[in-house]
């Protein structure tokens, strides 16, 4: 059985953990922005809105991590010929 005390001192390191965990993803996140600083803002240079939808906020031959027209504008699979990105990269913590 927890005494109150110990319930206190885990929540006060649970609140603490999740304070430097915010700090760090801050930090990996502004210097991804910072690499990528053309990416979609709306998905965060991800590709996707969700698992199933993908992100139509810039036009198809635009990549959304370098914000360049380096995807193939037939919809053929192929990464960005700039930056090689496919999918696979964004915004470290969203």
């Amino acid at each position: 059985m927890t005494t109150l005390d110990e319930a206190f001192a885990e929540a006060e390191c649970f609140a603490h953990i999740a304070h430097e965990f915010a700090e760090y993803a801050a930090t990996v996140n502004a210097a991804w922005r910072e690499l990528w600083a053309n990416h979609c803002p709306v998905c965060h240079g991800w590709g996707t809105k969700s698992l199933w939808d993908y992100c139509d906020a810039m036009p198809a031959e635009i990549c959304r991590r370098c914000g360049s027209a380096g995807i193939a504008p037939d919809g053929s699979y192929s990464p960005c010929r700039y930056c090689g990105w496919w999918y696979d990269d964004g915004v470290p913590v969203t």
